[in-house]
């Protein structure tokens, strides 16, 4: 379930007050990528999710946010593990639920089938112009 995009490289939290745990991916490397977990009520930087055009228009690498339900549950295991992770890590070593799993791996493909795509036919174009 997409919740929304956070701009790459900046910091990510856990907001204890709404249970969610926030992931990010980076759409380029498709690796999770620098998570920090801290208390915030309202995350400023937290953007809406934009439309595809939107996307295109930015031409920017953006992070991927999910919230997980019942945080309170996970809370041990993000102190004991993910306090001690490397800044990028592979999502098979992250202990989140198989359909949040199923859903990052979705979506990342289609980003990168999508800017592959974009990639292909904006050099394509750039050729014909020649």
């Amino acid at each position: 379930m997409l919740y929304g995009l956070i701009p790459y490289g900046k910091s990510l939290t856990i907001d204890s007050y709404t249970g969610h745990l926030w992931c990010a991916r980076d759409f380029k490397t498709g690796s999770l990528t620098k998570l920090k977990f801290s208390h915030e009520n309202e995350p400023t930087y937290v953007k809406a999710i934009p439309c595809p055009k939107e996307l295109h228009d930015h031409r920017k690498r953006y992070a991927l946010c999910f919230p997980i339900d019942e945080v309170k549950s996970l809370k041990d295991i993000l102190i004991t593990s993910f306090s001690t992770l490397p800044q990028e890590i592979s999502l098979e070593k992250l202990p989140l639920p198989e359909s949040v799993v199923k859903s990052i791996t979705a979506f990342a493909i289609f980003v990168r089938e999508y800017q592959s795509k974009t990639h292909r036919e904006f050099t394509s174009a750039i050729m014909q112009r020649r």
